[in-house]
């Protein structure tokens, strides 16, 4: 059976106004010029119940070539750093942003999962612990869709910052190293790019 490509692309960016300190606020400033109108595919595989696969990190990356920023795909922990016993976890890439000359950026994409948001703030903080990295940045989508609804994953992720201060005992200047961007899903049906929703979700999962 053959499989559909589905064109997608970036819509709005929100950056969080949350205090975070003055370098993840730049590059997330800096990020977001990059994201505005980037283009990406999802592959409908019709031999796997029309499972979605959203290539939305290999975009980002080949964006990231083209204008010349550097950057390590899927860098792992240095553990001589850390110690031997806080397991193999890697981030989706390490960039220095433009105009941003030998500061490190650790970049973690959270696409569907909200339930594992948490996590993700640890790794970008083993990341800088690591001093691999001086800031960090979580990206998610403004509007994860699926058959039952809209996920808001940056609200998602807004909210968990608030709880690890709150209840966790993370410091507020632990918290500021990492920033929070998202990002509107659109695709692209009857000849133009749309909010990508539910509706939409549940006619391309149902299309032959």
């Amino acid at each position: 059976m053959r499989e559909k490509i589905i064109k997608f692309r970036i819509g709005k960016i929100k950056i969080a106004d949350d205090g975070s300190n003055s370098l993840a606020i730049k590059a997330s400033k800096n990020l977001s010029e990059l994201l505005k109108n980037l283009e990406y595919e999802g592959t409908l595989r019709k031999s796997n119940s029309n499972q979605l696969d959203i290539h939305f990190d290999e975009a980002l990356l080949k964006k990231l070539k083209m204008q010349g920023w550097p950057y390590s795909e899927n860098p792992k922990i240095k553990l001589s750093a850390l110690g031997e016993n806080w397991g193999n976890q890697r981030s989706d890439f390490i960039t220095t942003p433009i105009k941003m000359e030998n500061h490190y950026i650790v970049v973690e994409i959270e696409k569907a999962n909200k339930k594992t948001i948490w996590f993700d703030f640890i790794k970008l903080w083993m990341f800088i612990e690591a001093k691999q990295a001086k800031a960090g940045i979580l990206l998610c989508p403004l509007n994860y869709s699926h058959k039952h609804g809209i996920w808001n994953l940056f609200d998602e992720a807004c909210n968990y910052k608030k709880y690890l201060g709150r209840f966790a005992g993370v410091p507020k200047e632990k918290l500021d190293l990492i920033s929070i961007m998202g990002y509107e899903q659109m695709i692209y049906m009857d000849n133009k790019f749309i909010v990508w929703n539910a509706t939409q979700f549940n006619k391309i999962k149902r299309s032959e």
